[in-house]
Protein backbone atom coordinates (compact mmCIF):
# COMPACT_ATOMS: atom_id res chain seq x y z
CA UNK A 1 0.00 0.00 0.00
CA UNK A 2 1.47 3.31 -1.09
CA UNK A 3 1.61 6.25 1.28
CA UNK A 4 0.48 9.76 0.46
CA UNK A 5 3.23 12.28 -0.18
CA UNK A 6 4.04 14.34 2.92
CA UNK A 7 3.25 18.02 3.23
CA UNK A 8 6.79 18.91 4.33
CA UNK A 9 10.18 17.74 3.19
CA UNK A 10 12.99 19.01 5.42
CA UNK A 11 16.45 18.95 3.83
CA UNK A 12 19.35 19.34 6.25
CA UNK A 13 22.95 19.42 5.08
CA UNK A 14 25.77 18.23 7.33
CA UNK A 15 29.49 18.88 7.36
CA UNK A 16 31.52 17.51 10.27
CA UNK A 17 28.48 17.53 12.57
CA UNK A 18 29.24 14.29 14.42
CA UNK A 19 28.86 15.99 17.80
CA UNK A 20 25.71 18.00 17.05
CA UNK A 21 23.63 15.97 14.60
CA UNK A 22 21.93 13.94 17.36
CA UNK A 23 20.73 17.04 19.21
CA UNK A 24 19.71 18.69 15.95
CA UNK A 25 17.61 15.71 14.87
CA UNK A 26 15.95 15.41 18.27
CA UNK A 27 14.96 19.10 18.26
CA UNK A 28 13.87 19.05 14.61
CA UNK A 29 11.76 15.91 15.03
CA UNK A 30 10.03 17.32 18.11
CA UNK A 31 9.24 20.56 16.27
CA UNK A 32 7.86 18.73 13.23
CA UNK A 33 5.62 16.51 15.36
CA UNK A 34 4.26 19.56 17.16
CA UNK A 35 3.27 21.19 13.84
CA UNK A 36 0.87 18.29 13.19
CA UNK A 37 1.91 18.23 9.52
CA UNK A 38 2.97 15.12 7.64
CA UNK A 39 6.68 15.27 6.95
CA UNK A 40 9.85 13.55 5.86
CA UNK A 41 13.48 14.40 6.58
CA UNK A 42 16.38 14.20 4.15
CA UNK A 43 19.95 14.39 5.41
CA UNK A 44 22.87 15.06 3.06
CA UNK A 45 26.38 14.49 4.40
CA UNK A 46 28.59 16.84 2.41
CA UNK A 47 31.84 14.91 2.43
CA UNK A 48 32.41 15.11 6.20
CA UNK A 49 35.76 13.94 7.50
CA UNK A 50 34.41 12.76 10.85
CA UNK A 51 31.77 10.16 11.72
CA UNK A 52 28.76 12.25 10.72
CA UNK A 53 27.44 9.69 8.25
CA UNK A 54 27.82 6.86 10.77
CA UNK A 55 25.58 8.87 13.11
CA UNK A 56 23.12 9.46 10.24
CA UNK A 57 23.00 5.72 9.57
CA UNK A 58 22.07 5.13 13.20
CA UNK A 59 19.36 7.80 13.08
CA UNK A 60 18.03 6.37 9.80
CA UNK A 61 17.58 2.99 11.49
CA UNK A 62 15.87 4.52 14.51
CA UNK A 63 13.49 7.06 12.93
CA UNK A 64 11.25 6.23 9.96
CA UNK A 65 10.59 9.92 9.33
CA UNK A 66 14.08 10.06 7.80
CA UNK A 67 13.31 9.24 4.18
CA UNK A 68 16.82 9.66 2.77
CA UNK A 69 20.36 9.82 4.11
CA UNK A 70 22.92 10.53 1.41
CA UNK A 71 26.70 10.46 1.77
CA UNK A 72 28.56 12.45 -0.89
CA UNK A 73 31.92 11.25 -2.17
CA UNK A 74 33.53 14.66 -1.61
CA UNK A 75 32.68 18.09 -0.25
CA UNK A 76 30.71 20.09 -2.82
CA UNK A 77 29.41 23.03 -0.80
CA UNK A 78 26.04 23.62 0.78
CA UNK A 79 23.97 24.70 -2.28
CA UNK A 80 25.01 21.63 -4.26
CA UNK A 81 24.40 19.38 -1.25
CA UNK A 82 20.89 20.84 -0.99
CA UNK A 83 20.41 19.88 -4.64
CA UNK A 84 20.73 16.22 -3.66
CA UNK A 85 17.80 16.71 -1.29
CA UNK A 86 15.76 18.47 -3.98
CA UNK A 87 16.11 15.45 -6.25
CA UNK A 88 14.59 13.11 -3.65
CA UNK A 89 12.05 15.44 -2.02
CA UNK A 90 8.43 14.25 -2.09
CA UNK A 91 6.73 17.03 -0.10
CA UNK A 92 4.63 19.89 -1.44
CA UNK A 93 6.62 22.32 0.72
CA UNK A 94 10.39 22.05 0.99
CA UNK A 95 12.26 23.27 4.05
CA UNK A 96 16.02 23.72 3.89
CA UNK A 97 18.29 24.40 6.84
CA UNK A 98 21.72 23.78 8.27
CA UNK A 99 22.33 21.19 10.98
CA UNK A 100 25.07 23.03 12.88
CA UNK A 101 22.59 24.44 15.46
CA UNK A 102 23.38 28.06 14.60
CA UNK A 103 19.72 28.22 13.55
CA UNK A 104 16.95 26.95 15.83
CA UNK A 105 14.68 24.21 14.44
CA UNK A 106 12.05 25.39 16.94
CA UNK A 107 11.53 28.53 14.83
CA UNK A 108 10.31 26.58 11.79
CA UNK A 109 6.62 27.25 12.69
CA UNK A 110 7.30 30.99 12.33
CA UNK A 111 8.32 30.50 8.69
CA UNK A 112 5.45 28.08 7.99
CA UNK A 113 2.91 30.54 9.37
CA UNK A 114 4.09 33.25 6.98
CA UNK A 115 4.37 30.79 4.07
CA UNK A 116 0.73 29.80 4.56
CA UNK A 117 -0.24 33.40 3.79
CA UNK A 118 0.42 32.61 0.14
CA UNK A 119 4.13 33.21 -0.43
CA UNK A 120 6.18 31.09 -2.82
CA UNK A 121 9.34 31.34 -0.73
CA UNK A 122 9.86 32.41 2.87
CA UNK A 123 13.38 32.83 4.19
CA UNK A 124 14.85 33.56 7.57
CA UNK A 125 17.24 36.43 7.95
CA UNK A 126 19.78 36.66 10.73
CA UNK A 127 19.02 40.01 12.33
CA UNK A 128 21.73 39.56 14.98
CA UNK A 129 24.61 37.36 13.84
CA UNK A 130 27.08 35.53 16.07
CA UNK A 131 29.98 35.14 13.66
CA UNK A 132 33.44 36.74 13.51
CA UNK A 133 33.19 40.34 12.30
CA UNK A 134 35.28 39.57 9.21
CA UNK A 135 32.73 36.96 8.10
CA UNK A 136 29.84 39.34 8.76
CA UNK A 137 31.49 42.08 6.66
CA UNK A 138 32.22 39.65 3.81
CA UNK A 139 28.61 38.40 3.95
CA UNK A 140 27.23 41.95 3.84
CA UNK A 141 29.31 42.75 0.77
CA UNK A 142 28.12 39.57 -0.98
CA UNK A 143 24.50 40.32 -0.09
CA UNK A 144 24.82 43.88 -1.38
CA UNK A 145 26.22 42.67 -4.71
CA UNK A 146 23.43 40.13 -5.12
CA UNK A 147 20.73 42.67 -4.22
CA UNK A 148 22.15 45.04 -6.80
CA UNK A 149 22.28 42.37 -9.50
CA UNK A 150 18.81 41.02 -8.71
CA UNK A 151 17.21 44.43 -8.34
CA UNK A 152 15.32 43.54 -5.14
CA UNK A 153 15.61 44.20 -1.43
CA UNK A 154 16.28 40.66 -0.18
CA UNK A 155 18.38 40.95 2.98
CA UNK A 156 20.16 37.67 3.70
CA UNK A 157 20.86 35.39 0.75
CA UNK A 158 23.23 33.30 2.88
CA UNK A 159 20.64 32.20 5.44
CA UNK A 160 19.76 28.60 4.62
CA UNK A 161 16.56 28.54 6.70
CA UNK A 162 13.86 28.60 4.01
CA UNK A 163 10.41 27.23 3.16
CA UNK A 164 9.85 26.87 -0.58
CA UNK A 165 6.92 25.83 -2.74
CA UNK A 166 8.05 22.50 -4.20
CA UNK A 167 6.55 23.40 -7.58
CA UNK A 168 9.12 26.18 -7.92
CA UNK A 169 11.97 23.82 -7.09
CA UNK A 170 10.79 21.16 -9.55
CA UNK A 171 10.32 23.73 -12.30
CA UNK A 172 14.07 24.44 -12.19
CA UNK A 173 14.84 20.72 -12.68
CA UNK A 174 17.80 20.77 -10.32
CA UNK A 175 20.15 17.80 -10.36
CA UNK A 176 23.80 16.77 -10.70
CA UNK A 177 24.10 18.72 -13.94
CA UNK A 178 22.20 21.75 -12.67
CA UNK A 179 23.00 22.46 -9.02
CA UNK A 180 21.14 25.02 -6.96
CA UNK A 181 22.09 28.69 -7.09
CA UNK A 182 20.15 30.15 -4.12
CA UNK A 183 19.91 33.72 -5.41
CA UNK A 184 18.55 32.48 -8.73
CA UNK A 185 15.89 30.50 -6.88
CA UNK A 186 14.92 33.58 -4.86
CA UNK A 187 14.76 35.66 -8.03
CA UNK A 188 12.54 33.05 -9.68
CA UNK A 189 10.11 32.96 -6.76
CA UNK A 190 9.09 36.65 -7.07
CA UNK A 191 6.57 36.42 -4.21
CA UNK A 192 9.00 36.16 -1.28
CA UNK A 193 9.09 37.20 2.35
CA UNK A 194 11.85 37.33 4.97
CA UNK A 195 11.30 36.52 8.63
CA UNK A 196 13.81 37.39 11.39
CA UNK A 197 15.29 34.28 13.02
CA UNK A 198 17.69 33.71 15.88
CA UNK A 199 21.35 33.02 15.22
CA UNK A 200 23.66 31.31 17.68
CA UNK A 201 27.43 30.81 17.95
CA UNK A 202 28.74 27.52 16.63
CA UNK A 203 28.95 24.90 19.37
CA UNK A 204 31.74 22.90 17.73
CA UNK A 205 33.91 23.04 14.64
CA UNK A 206 33.93 25.86 12.14
CA UNK A 207 31.93 26.93 9.12
CA UNK A 208 32.76 25.34 5.78
CA UNK A 209 32.27 28.78 4.21
CA UNK A 210 35.79 30.16 3.92
CA UNK A 211 36.25 33.68 2.57
CA UNK A 212 37.21 32.17 -0.78
CA UNK A 213 33.97 30.16 -0.81
CA UNK A 214 31.95 33.27 0.08
CA UNK A 215 33.52 35.05 -2.89
CA UNK A 216 32.82 32.13 -5.21
CA UNK A 217 29.25 31.91 -3.85
CA UNK A 218 28.64 35.55 -4.80
CA UNK A 219 30.21 35.10 -8.24
CA UNK A 220 28.24 31.90 -8.94
CA UNK A 221 24.96 33.54 -8.05
CA UNK A 222 25.74 36.69 -10.05
CA UNK A 223 26.49 34.57 -13.10
CA UNK A 224 23.25 32.65 -12.52
CA UNK A 225 21.29 35.79 -13.36
CA UNK A 226 22.31 35.19 -17.00
CA UNK A 227 22.46 38.60 -18.68
CA UNK A 228 22.32 40.52 -15.40
CA UNK A 229 26.05 40.22 -14.60
CA UNK A 230 26.84 41.73 -17.99
CA UNK A 231 24.44 44.60 -17.34
CA UNK A 232 26.10 45.22 -13.98
CA UNK A 233 29.54 44.95 -15.55
CA UNK A 234 28.49 47.41 -18.24
CA UNK A 235 27.40 49.92 -15.61
CA UNK A 236 30.70 49.52 -13.75
CA UNK A 237 32.66 49.89 -16.98
CA UNK A 238 30.72 53.07 -17.85
CA UNK A 239 31.51 54.72 -14.52
CA UNK A 240 35.14 53.60 -14.66
CA UNK A 241 35.36 55.12 -18.12
CA UNK A 242 33.98 58.43 -16.82
CA UNK A 243 36.47 58.36 -13.96
CA UNK A 244 39.35 57.64 -16.30
CA UNK A 245 38.33 60.47 -18.63
CA UNK A 246 38.06 62.80 -15.64
CA UNK A 247 41.52 61.68 -14.51
CA UNK A 248 43.02 62.36 -17.92
CA UNK A 249 41.40 65.79 -18.14
CA UNK A 250 42.61 66.61 -14.63
CA UNK A 251 46.08 65.43 -15.53
CA UNK A 252 46.16 67.45 -18.74
CA UNK A 253 44.98 70.51 -16.85
CA UNK A 254 47.79 69.96 -14.34
CA UNK A 255 50.27 69.60 -17.16
CA UNK A 256 49.03 72.84 -18.70
CA UNK A 257 49.29 74.72 -15.40
CA UNK A 258 52.17 73.07 -13.56
CA UNK A 259 54.19 71.10 -16.04
CA UNK A 260 54.51 67.43 -17.09
CA UNK A 261 54.95 66.02 -13.58
CA UNK A 262 51.16 65.78 -13.12
CA UNK A 263 50.65 63.71 -16.25
CA UNK A 264 52.18 60.44 -15.04
CA UNK A 265 49.75 59.76 -12.13
CA UNK A 266 46.73 60.48 -14.31
CA UNK A 267 48.03 58.22 -17.09
CA UNK A 268 48.75 55.43 -14.63
CA UNK A 269 45.21 55.71 -13.22
CA UNK A 270 43.76 55.62 -16.71
CA UNK A 271 45.72 52.49 -17.64
CA UNK A 272 44.76 50.80 -14.36
CA UNK A 273 41.09 51.52 -14.73
CA UNK A 274 40.93 50.32 -18.30
CA UNK A 275 42.87 47.19 -17.40
CA UNK A 276 40.25 46.47 -14.71
CA UNK A 277 37.50 46.82 -17.31
CA UNK A 278 39.22 44.41 -19.68
CA UNK A 279 39.94 41.85 -16.95
CA UNK A 280 36.37 42.02 -15.65
CA UNK A 281 34.96 41.46 -19.11
CA UNK A 282 37.29 38.54 -19.78
CA UNK A 283 36.42 36.99 -16.42
CA UNK A 284 32.68 37.19 -17.08
CA UNK A 285 32.96 35.79 -20.61
CA UNK A 286 35.34 33.09 -19.39
CA UNK A 287 32.94 32.07 -16.63
CA UNK A 288 30.10 31.64 -19.09
CA UNK A 289 32.37 29.71 -21.46
CA UNK A 290 33.46 27.32 -18.71
CA UNK A 291 29.87 26.76 -17.60
CA UNK A 292 28.80 25.93 -21.13
CA UNK A 293 31.76 23.57 -21.45
CA UNK A 294 30.75 21.78 -18.23
CA UNK A 295 27.13 21.48 -19.37
CA UNK A 296 28.11 20.11 -22.77
CA UNK A 297 30.49 17.57 -21.27
CA UNK A 298 28.00 16.49 -18.57
CA UNK A 299 30.36 16.83 -15.62
CA UNK A 300 28.33 16.07 -12.47
CA UNK A 301 28.38 18.58 -9.63
CA UNK A 302 28.21 15.79 -7.05
CA UNK A 303 28.61 12.03 -6.73
CA UNK A 304 26.70 10.02 -4.13
CA UNK A 305 28.84 7.41 -2.38
CA UNK A 306 26.08 5.87 -0.25
CA UNK A 307 22.31 6.39 -0.41
CA UNK A 308 19.92 5.16 2.26
CA UNK A 309 16.35 5.51 1.01
CA UNK A 310 12.95 4.29 2.12
CA UNK A 311 10.07 3.39 -0.17
CA UNK A 312 8.93 6.10 -2.58
CA UNK A 313 5.77 7.94 -1.60
CA UNK A 314 3.23 8.60 -4.34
Amino acid sequence: MTQAAPELTVIATCYNEEETIGEFHQRLSKTLRETGRTHEIIYVNDGSRDKTFERLQELFGEDESIAVAADLMFNVGQPTAITVGFVHAQGSKIVIMDSDLQLAPEELPLLLEVFDEGYVLVSGYRKVRHDPWQRIVASKIANALLRWAMGGNFTDFGCTFKVIDARLVRAFEYGPFRPLQPAGLVAGAHHVKEVPVSHFPRKVGRSQYTYCKLFLYAVDNLIDFSHRPFVALGVIAFFLFLLSVAGILTGLTGVWESGPDNFVPALAAFIGLNTAIVLGTVAAVGEFTIRNYIVLHRKPAYIIKTLLKRNEKH
